[in-house]
């Protein structure tokens, strides 16, 4: 039990150490879980790793939306004095 604490307590102040980057003559800071990608992200770029040897790395998902016939927007009319659907 105390190794995992301390595991954790270590990850925990990992998470707390600022980031400084220069990008495109301005520098950055960020925390490592505040990661945002403003200049894209290719999600093939290297290929898949799913067990990371670094803390906080970014790993890649391919995610694909498929779609669907079950939302449709209708045009619709309501009654003034009940405010029902017609």
């Amino acid at each position: 039990m105390v190794y995992l604490t301390l595991k954790i307590k270590a990850k925990h102040e990992d998470s707390n150490k600022k980031i400084t980057e220069t990008v495109d003559g301005v520098v950055e800071s960020y925390l490592p879980t505040d990661k945002v990608f403003e200049h894209g992200f290719d999600p093939l770029a290297g290929g898949f790793t799913a067990e990371t040897t670094k803390q906080f790395e970014v790993f890649d998902q391919w995610v694909e939306v498929l779609p669907t016939d079950q939302v449709v927007a209708v045009e619709v009319s309501y009654d003034p004095k009940t405010g029902r659907q017609l």
